[in-house]
């Protein structure tokens, strides 16, 4: 007696997760960023990300990077954005430095400077790199202004040092001759320095 055989199963491909409903383009925008977010905060380098890997992470489609953001580079600026202009709280050293912790910075600050790092090569990005430099260094000379009584001038300038100094500490910090706590002990001294330039 012959057996029926059973039809071919038909490839499934990787949609949304399961009971998972999407309002809007926004929500799974929001889904991508935060699975780049997610994959940084486990420790996985910038360098090693895929558009596979986040949508796994996110548990979406795989075309929805390039529908949504267009590349992955665009998705991470996506998720440096969020990282430096919305989720920031601050980004004064005695924030940013965690005396607890061994002068350690915050990861959220950290992931973000990996991430410019990694875009800045890319010239078309960097029109948008700038605006982003731009919204942070306005926001930070604003936290400037209000911790330290600064002039507007002064505050531009001491964002620029800052900034400069986060990202060089997190790229190359490791191989110099000093270590958190003493950079920590630095930073104390720069902020006494700030304090008795109120303008």
């Amino acid at each position: 007696m012959n057996r029926r055989k059973s039809p071919p199963k038909r490839s499934r491909r990787r949609g949304p997760r399961v009971g998972t409903t999407y309002k809007s383009a926004a929500d799974i925008k929001r889904l991508l960023v935060e699975a780049v977010q997610g994959l940084l905060a486990r420790g996985v380098p910038v360098s090693e990300l895929t558009g596979k890997m986040v949508t796994e992470e996110a548990g979406v489609d795989k075309m929805y990077v390039r529908r949504f953001f267009g590349s992955l580079d665009l998705l991470l600026l996506a998720a440096l954005e969020d990282l430096l202009v919305r989720r920031m709280r601050s980004l004064i050293s005695s924030d940013l430095f965690d005396p607890m912790a061994g002068g350690a910075i915050d990861s959220r600050a950290g992931h973000a400077f990996q991430l410019f790092s990694h875009l800045a090569p890319n010239k078309d990005l960097q029109p948008r790199l700038a605006a982003v430099g731009t919204a942070v260094v306005s926001v930070f000379g604003q936290q400037l202004r209000g911790e330290f009584g600064l002039s507007e001038d002064v505050a531009k300038r001491e964002a620029i040092v800052g900034l400069l100094l986060g990202v060089g500490y997190l790229s190359v910090g490791h191989l110099m001759p000093t270590s958190a706590l003493n950079v920590l002990d630095w930073l104390s001294t720069r902020r006494e320095s700030l304090r008795q330039r109120r303008t």
